[in-house]
């Protein structure tokens, strides 16, 4: 799995290929073309928008359960094959999540 903040650093950085639609109006270097400085101050951007969607009550978490996710949720339930629910269970709220107000 890809660390989600690399991840984000970089379509911050590049949003015309992240598939957000937005074309710039000048040509930007790509990810590999920045300094690692650059690159931190991206990373950095990308660690604000995290926190801004923790104070709003947003969580950024992955679309598969992982290993310690699982485990974690194993207590909540009462039935012997107890992995695969949690992970169904999981998968069902990812799903049920509120979209983002622009794909409405």
């Amino acid at each position: 799995m890809s660390d989600i903040l690399e991840v984000m650093a970089k379509a911050i950085c590049e949003p015309h290929l992240a598939g957000s639609g937005a074309t710039p109006a000048i040509v930007l270097p790509t990810w590999a073309e920045l300094s690692e400085g650059q690159r931190n101050w991206h990373r950095m951007a990308a660690r604000a928008v995290i926190v801004a969607l923790q104070r709003e009550g947003w969580a950024v978490v992955p679309m598969e359960p992982t290993e310690a996710m699982i485990e974690a949720g194993w207590p909540h339930t009462a039935d012997p094959c107890w992995q695969e629910d949690v992970a169904k269970c999981w998968r069902a709220m990812i799903a049920a999540a509120r979209p983002l107000k622009s794909e409405k």
